[in-house]
């Protein structure tokens, strides 16, 4: 619902997440072609396929023809691939159709980064999607927006809200706005059942994202090491439990829905993630 809550570092670290705990391939897809956050926090793994191909591909009739997804897509770490925005197609429905029909043969996760605006395409992929990860801040005016989107209630049973750097306090002072406010506030307008978690600040990412290593805060992260990891690693559980449906045993991970692909979104931002 606001820009500058984190959301792409946080698809991109959802989605590294989900590829290292249950060892399936995964699929991140940006469909932001004004902000090419994703190009840029991987500077360190050149972003040069994805929607551009895959839509030629498709409206050229030979994407069937094609034995594997390297066409139109990248390999940036084990199971863990991505598709660069486009730039030269508009994204229609049928991409998408074609999009969710294609990455269900391969990848059994998709997680896709929308773009920071309300518009069809994106309002589509909602609509499509099994779960829609929302980040937050701890800015209370963000409740506010998120009341007053009718999109947002319309996919209410789909959404899962995560505060993302999340602190209690800085150099002595406590935040007033806490996990239990936003909680409640998420409540009374609507949202009871939703799940609502806390995604700690972490100097690491930060780091990490400036350096365009970012997949080391997942690859080389450990629940040992940070609050984040620990709290990304919990949260991508819970997620893919409850939508993918997935089962977790000491860090092992089945699915029990193995004919069943999970075609999710991260980034509902609509002004702009949702």
């Amino acid at each position: 619902p606001k820009k500058g809550t984190g959301q792409t570092a946080t698809a991109i670290n959802f989605a590294a997440m989900a590829s290292k705990i249950t060892e399936e391939r995964v699929m991140l897809v940006d469909t932001n072609k004004f902000h090419k956050d994703i190009e840029t926090y991987l500077s360190n793994s050149e972003m040069n396929k994805g929607l551009d191909e895959f839509i030629n591909f498709h409206k050229t009739n030979i994407l069937e023809e094609l034995t594997n997804t390297y066409m139109y897509s990248k390999k940036v770490h084990k199971n863990f691939d991505m598709m660069s925005s486009n730039q030269s197609y508009d994204l229609e429905e049928t991409d998408i159709e074609m999009l969710i029909k294609n990455t269900k043969k391969t990848h059994p996760i998709t997680v896709i980064d929308t773009i920071a605006s309300i518009n069809k395409i994106t309002n589509y992929l909602l609509e499509v999607s099994d779960v829609i990860l929302m980040i937050l801040n701890q800015e209370s005016n963000i409740i506010k927006k998120i009341k007053d989107n009718k999109i947002y209630s319309k996919q209410n049973k789909k959404i899962v809200f995560i505060v993302n750097r999340y602190i209690e306090k800085f150099r002595d002072k406590k935040v007033t706005y806490k996990i239990f406010d936003i909680e409640k506030d998420l409540r009374k307008i609507g949202f009871e059942k939703n799940l609502i978690f806390t995604l700690d600040y972490c100097i690491d990412l930060l780091n990490n994202c400036n350096d365009g290593t970012l997949l080391k805060t997942v690859f080389e992260g450990d629940v040992d090491k940070t609050e984040y990891f620990k709290d990304l690693y919990e949260i991508t559980k819970e997620v893919l439990s409850k939508y993918g449906g997935y089962e977790f045993k000491n860090k092992e991970a089945t699915n029990k829905n193995t004919n069943r692909g999970l075609f999710r979104i991260m980034r509902a931002k609509f002004t702009s993630f949702l």
